[in-house]
């Protein structure tokens, strides 16, 4: 391996950027996440191939437009 992968910790779970020579080894997408969660007592994984540049675009685009919403949201908390 070339290098640590640390976990995200999420609400729900854990995100981990899945290393090229695993995705190779799975026959997955380069630069897929995996997703870690609870599930009736086990932990469940969910691998999610990397967005589309389309996806990209729109997210970067909706992030444009409501960043002072979304600043405001997390500055005020749950």
């Amino acid at each position: 391996m070339s290098r640590i992968t640390t976990p995200r910790k999420t609400e729900l779970g854990w995100v981990i950027d899945l290393p090229p020579e695993i995705a190779e080894t799975l026959a997955v997408e380069p630069k897929s996440i995996v997703l870690l969660y609870a599930k009736e007592g086990t932990l469940a994984t969910e691998i999610l191939p990397p967005p589309t540049p389309e996806i990209e675009t729109e997210f970067a685009r909706l992030w444009n437009k409501h960043q002072a919403t979304l600043t405001e949201l997390q500055r005020l908390g749950d």
